[in-house]
């Protein structure tokens, strides 16, 4: 991964691909850059993938709390501004389609099309006692603490199906996320809301949901899409909140088919 200054920090990223149109990928909470490895290897021939991580995850260094939202998708602006990209498509999975959200509000001229994928809309303030209670955790184990927990609820009744090579490389990069990236973000997605500016959105956008995904269902996926003018939605079968990591073959022909029509 490499590196370049971004406002007060700096954020690691990489660059996979040929082509000549760009893509922007950001991953979930606690995760890194490299849950993006199965896109990498499917849609590299077609597109230029730029894919960061976020503050406080991967090889980006942790900032000082409060993190927003916005502070996150000016990073990525920042990032492609850095790099000389002056306009790209984007692709985020759970807190990184809240980034796309902020982004095509903010930056409408930046993004040709966007996906937004398990993504919520807002969070629901009830929830946030069980939140408290996982950072507590966090700050007495470390991620390990959490990690078991968090990826059963991201991939639901189809973790059977998959390989434990491949639950075990999720752990992996979720332990290489900071403790303090993974409640600043978290608190983030509490502490935003752009409902109210969905409807000024004029990016073309695919709103992307897993069936089984409990984080973000495909109720919450429709309602998204219904505020954004002109959103399309897909609900991906036998899929969770990790649609890349999940069902990477379909994920990947959706972003091909509806990206690959700039």
């Amino acid at each position: 991964m490499d590196k370049v200054k971004v406002g007060d920090t700096e954020i690691a990223y990489r660059i996979d691909g040929e082509g000549d149109h760009v893509v922007v990928l950001v991953h979930s909470l606690a995760l890194n850059a490299d849950a993006w490895h199965p896109i990498y290897e499917r849609l590299g021939e077609r597109f230029r993938l730029l894919s960061l991580d976020l503050r406080g995850h991967g090889d980006s260094p942790a900032t000082p709390a409060p993190y927003t939202i916005e502070q996150m998708a000016d990073d990525v602006v920042g990032l492609m501004d850095a790099l000389g990209i002056d306009t790209a498509s984007f692709v985020g999975v759970s807190v990184g389609g809240r980034i796309g959200q902020s982004l095509l509000v903010r930056y409408p001229q930046r993004f040709k099309k966007a996906v937004l994928a398990a993504s919520v809309i807002d969070m629901d303030p009830a929830a946030h006692p069980v939140w408290t209670g996982r950072y507590d955790v966090l700050r007495a184990k470390g991620m390990s603490g959490i990690m078991t927990s968090t990826i059963e609820r991201w991939y639901g009744p189809t973790i059977v199906n998959y390989p434990i090579s491949q639950l075990d490389a999720i752990a992996a990069m979720m332990s290489r996320c900071s403790v303090e990236g993974y409640i600043g973000v978290g608190e983030a997605l509490f502490a935003s809301n752009c409902r109210a500016d969905l409807g000024r959105i004029a990016t073309p956008v695919l709103v992307v949901a897993g069936d089984s995904d409990v984080g973000a269902p495909p109720t919450v996926g429709a309602e998204l899409a219904s505020l954004i003018p002109g959103a399309e939605l897909v609900i991906l079968a036998d899929c969770g909140h990790q649609p890349a990591l999940q069902q990477p073959d379909t994920f990947a022909d959706v972003l091909r088919g509806f990206i690959g029509k700039v």
